[in-house]
């Protein structure tokens, strides 16, 4: 994204927001375990929690949602096998869990059961994490990765793991992650996808210690998962690429492709998920897609016989967030009510019991989990307001797309500052404490989110 930068002045007034970005991710199903955050921007969690999961000072599993007393003011979530990272809503990023190959960035590979900041990072709009590494994308564009590197798929040019966060060499204007099991990728605001690591790229599977651009074009949303990665165009077709032996690809087939292939019978997504070895995709009109290996019930259409091409989740309708985790899925529908289904071994299904499920089953969360308003959602706009809480008087608001107008609004309604502007980037200055409300017009649509200022 091009640095743009306004700064406004506005002279009588402080903000406080629900620090949240259209991607922001409200669930997360991990190895054997799950995260939901709530409306209250605090974290709960379920099943397995043998790392320290769970981030709540202990490693008991539960099958049923734990509240985490240690975290607060919680803007995203991602988990990888067994370790967790968290976005705060002040950019900071936290990280839990299992620490063998020092996946939590922490400098040791010590397991922590309680969140760890990383210290040496900030300004962090973004995280992902993989099997034994884990990747953070900065406001400022770049990413940065840390853990096993045995691949490349820290993509520093190394094969050497690292247990704090190194820059991924040759990669700027980036506007995406994800961290697939042994590989990573990375969507830049020109819609290319760029991948390292042990991955299939320019027609073959191999080694990649630098971002190697794939043959790809007008991409809005990636996902890695095993030895697999999945790609959404702007057209809302789904692309994948990689190995295949479970149908994961959804191109019909059980045949590794090394290049880029259209998931068949699928148009009109807005939000795609790569599992281990099954895939998950939300359409425009609120269904939800699976395909892949479903051995334990992971594609939630009522059996256990893998689906080598898309096939629609009848039981689920108004959904607005997806997550397949390793042999499970979650999904999250527009009244904040969650469901699961697949393995359910170590009660990462939350509803109580450790009986798997070929069906959705509704996860018993102890508070309304965060959805996504799908009305407002467009592929190709990526709006941000950070930080939040506004803790020095400065707000910026970074959008993908140059916004129209920028509205802010008193806690009563009453307008404290309009502009029109050309710039994408945007620093707003506060003198004071206080609610506001500020409205962003993008590409004909308005996006309203609160904020506070607290000095």
């Amino acid at each position: 994204m091009k640095k743009n930068l306004q700064r406004i002045f506005i002279s009588s007034l402080i903000l406080l927001t629900n620090y949240i970005y259209l991607n922001a991710q409200s669930i997360s199903a991990g190895g054997n375990h799950s995260h939901a955050i709530c409306f209250s921007d605090s974290l709960i969690s379920w099943g397995n929690n043998n790392f320290g999961q769970f981030g709540d000072g202990t490693n008991t599993p539960s099958s049923t949602p734990i509240r985490n007393t240690q975290l607060s003011n919680i803007a995203s979530i991602n988990s990888g096998f067994g370790h967790v990272i968290v976005v705060k809503s002040d950019s900071t990023l936290w990280t839990f869990g299992s620490n063998d190959q020092g996946q939590l960035g922490d400098g040791t590979n010590n397991n922590s059961l309680l969140p760890i900041q990383i210290t040496s990072l900030s300004g962090i709009k973004s995280a992902s994490g993989g099997t034994w590494h884990s990747l953070a994308l900065k406001y400022d564009s770049t990413v940065w990765a840390w853990g096993d590197n045995g691949w490349g798929e820290l993509g520093n040019n190394s094969t050497t793991a690292s247990l704090i966060p190194v820059q991924a060499s040759n990669l700027d204007n980036v506007i995406a992650i994800s961290a697939g099991n042994y590989h990573s990728l990375a969507l830049r605001n020109d819609s290319t996808v760029w991948a390292w690591g042990y991955a299939y790229g320019n027609g073959a599977l191999t080694a990649l210690s630098i971002p190697t651009q794939i043959s790809l074009s007008g991409i809005v949303a990636i996902s890695g998962g095993n030895t697999f990665s999945l790609a959404l165009k702007s057209d809302g077709t789904v692309w994948s690429w990689g190995s295949n032996n479970e149908g994961e690809l959804g191109d019909g087939t059980t045949t590794n492709t090394p290049s880029p292939v259209q998931v068949i019978n699928l148009t009109d997504i807005i939000a795609i998920s790569a599992g281990v070895y099954h895939s998950l995709a939300l359409k425009r009109d609120s269904t939800v897609w699976a395909w892949g290996f479903n051995m334990d019930g992971q594609l939630g259409i009522g059996n256990n016989v893998d689906q080598h091409s898309p096939v629609q989740i009848t039981t689920l309708t108004n959904a607005s967030t997806i997550s397949a985790g390793q042999n499970h899925s979650l999904v999250l529908k527009n009244d904040g009510t969650l469901w699961a289904f697949g393995l359910n071994s170590y009660g990462q299904l939350g509803n109580g019991t450790t009986n798997s499920s070929s069906l959705p089953i509704q996860v018993m969360t102890n508070c309304l989990v965060r959805t996504t308003d799908l009305e407002n959602i467009d592929n190709n706009i990526d709006f941000t307001i950070y930080p939040n809480p506004v803790t020095e008087g400065k707000l910026n608001v970074l959008c993908s797309a140059i916004p129209n107008k920028i509205l802010v609004t008193d806690i009563v309604g009453r307008m404290i500052f309009s502009t029109v502007t050309d710039k994408n980037e945007i620093q707003l200055e506060f003198p004071k404490r206080g609610i506001y409300f500020i409205s962003v017009q993008i590409l004909q649509k308005t996006f309203t989110r609160k904020i506070i200022v607290t000095q």
